[in-house]
């Protein structure tokens, strides 16, 4: 009987977002993989464990952590740490003789690349998209993308993130389109109940964004259209954190709607709120393959999205939701009121989204794909890095 294949799976474990969602839906899911993975975890060692560690420990699954830095930020720049933390992780993947090496995120693909090359050992690396706020951010994924260009296995999650790598010189032959998958059925509560704490009335309308309230996500616009609806039994939910939640709270008093915005903050259990909402709006001006409209779909909420990254290929106008031109806040306006106004038409779209979340983006499809791609990985001498 052959051995399982050891896989070292490298990420940080900072924020809860898309890319650490799907972290925890494969090592919830690992147990059905032949391959046997250890995660590892770098973290911010001066503060406390974040979401992805604690809902780690809640299933018993065991992980090390790695410090991201040795000092705050506040306390000076450790310009040494690349360094440190390559060698650390190289001690551990030396004891641990693992097959595999599997990054995700940029600083993951920077420090475990380097250290899969040094030690010989296979790396495959997911690619979630760059954005590049800052300075500082732009310069670590440029540094990303270079390396990138030697590890074995490229998994992009969505077809846009695709064609960049190979625009970004990434051989096009290690890259491999796997998107991002959820549960069909999540656990929910009832709508009722959820509706009622959040002090929306049976009568109104309940529109919502889940995700990182920052520019690329188009919150201004999605504020603009409300402004436009203001005479409307419409309220709006905001789910996430961010930059851009000082904008919308000094927007929702000076333009006297604050009674029909709610910022929740960051929540771990998104399903519980998505739940709440008539319709989930999504107005990116970029996207790869989000995570927040699979959950929205997966709650049965009919969504209204920007037509960028690989969102078209997730839902067919009218069909299974709505698309609108990105920054066109007339037209994200028009589609609230329209799909507000028919509750037939809310109905018909969200049951056709959950058919897709079950047909194309459930987990175990996902999960046999994440199998074989482990194991071509490993065994496919023409992939060597």
């Amino acid at each position: 009987m052959n051995k399982p294949k050891k896989i070292a799976y490298l990420t940080t474990a900072i924020g809860f977002g898309g890319s650490e969602k799907v972290t925890l839906n494969l090592l919830r899911s690992a147990g059905h993989l032949k391959s046997s993975i250890k995660p590892f975890l770098m973290v911010r060692p001066w503060e406390e464990k974040g979401t992805l560690l604690q809902e780690l420990d809640k299933l018993n699954i065991h992980y090390q952590t790695l410090p991201v830095a040795a000092k705050p930020p506040a306390e000076g720049n450790d310009y040494l740490r690349i360094i440190r933390c390559i060698r650390l992780l190289m001690t551990h993947l030396q004891a641990g003789k693992y097959d595999l090496i599997h990054t995700s995120g940029y600083f993951a693909d920077i420090i475990g690349i380097m250290a899969a090359r040094y030690l010989g050992v296979k790396v495959l690396a997911t690619c979630h998209g760059f954005i590049s706020n800052d300075a500082k951010l732009k310069f670590y994924n440029n540094l990303d993308i270079f390396m990138l260009r030697y590890a074995t296995r490229v998994i992009a999650v969505s077809s846009v993130i695709m064609n960049e790598l190979v625009g970004k010189h990434v051989p096009k032959r290690k890259i491999v389109h796997i998107q991002n998958a959820v549960s069909a059925n999540p656990a929910t509560e009832p709508k009722a109940c959820v509706r009622k704490e959040l002090g929306v009335a049976e009568s109104e309308i309940l529109i919502g964004y889940c995700g990182r309230l920052s520019p690329e996500k188009g919150l201004r616009n999605l504020m603009q259209a409300l402004i436009l609806l203001k005479q409307e039994p419409i309220k709006c939910l905001f789910i996430g954190e961010g930059p851009e939640r000082g904008f919308i709270e000094k927007y929702a008093r000076d333009m006297h709607i604050q009674d029909k915005v709610i910022l929740l903050g960051f929540q771990e259990n998104v399903e519980k709120w998505m739940t709440a909402l008539d319709i989930f709006v999504l107005p990116s001006f970029t996207e790869g393959h989000p995570m927040a409209l699979l959950e929205a779909m997966a709650c049965r909420v009919p969504a209204i999205c920007s037509r960028v990254g690989d969102i078209p290929g997730i839902i067919e106008d009218n069909q299974s939701g709505r698309l609108v031109a990105p920054g066109d806040v007339a037209q994200l306006k028009r589609a609230i009121q329209e799909i507000a106004a028919d509750a037939e038409v809310r109905q018909r779209l969200s049951g056709n989204a959950g058919k897709i979340i079950e047909q194309r983006f459930g987990l175990s499809n996902w999960i046999k794909k994440m199998e074989d791609i482990y194991d071509s990985t490993i065994l496919k001498s023409e992939w060597t890095a």
